[in-house]
């Protein structure tokens, strides 16, 4: 199955760059049933179909935003995230970027995408990943010390 998405994802990435899927948890790639590609700019999620959709050239960003999306909702962790991460729909913290400020979903998706690519993360998002989603952490540590 993975080989099939990262085939897939390979036909949308830009400049033939190593797959995204192989730089998460394998429980977490398969979670994507389906990549679609489209004609916008950003990714977008179909739980329904457990499916994401990524614009042609897809930053490693854009994919690991769009599985986490996937991830917190198979999981049920959105409202966690929300709970412990945001009080009357402000953040607490920082987020990694100014989009994850929009709302606790899009936060934690930019979590997860900034702690894969090894980006500086408030070390309470960082601590929930650690403990809602341990096994990121391997994740992470090969893909930083490969880069």
């Amino acid at each position: 199955m993975l080989i099939v998405l990262c085939a897939l994802l390979l036909s949308l990435a830009a400049g033939g760059q190593p797959c995204a899927l192989e730089r998460v948890p394998a429980e977490h790639a398969t979670m994507a049933r389906d990549i679609r590609g489209w004609e916008r700019s950003y990714g977008r999620t179909v739980y329904a179909e457990m499916a994401i959709m990524l614009p042609h050239g897809a930053s490693d960003r854009i994919v690991f935003h769009e599985l986490a999306h996937l991830v917190a909702y198979d999981r049920g962790l959105n409202e966690s995230w929300e709970q412990e991460l945001w009080h009357r729909g402000r953040p607490r913290g920082r987020t990694p970027t100014r989009y994850g400020r929009n709302s606790p979903r899009e936060d934690l998706a930019e979590s997860y995408a900034a702690y894969l690519l090894c980006d500086r993360v408030d070390t309470r998002r960082v601590d929930w990943l650690a403990r809602w989603l341990p096994e990121l952490r391997a994740a992470r540590d090969a893909g930083c010390a490969a880069a």
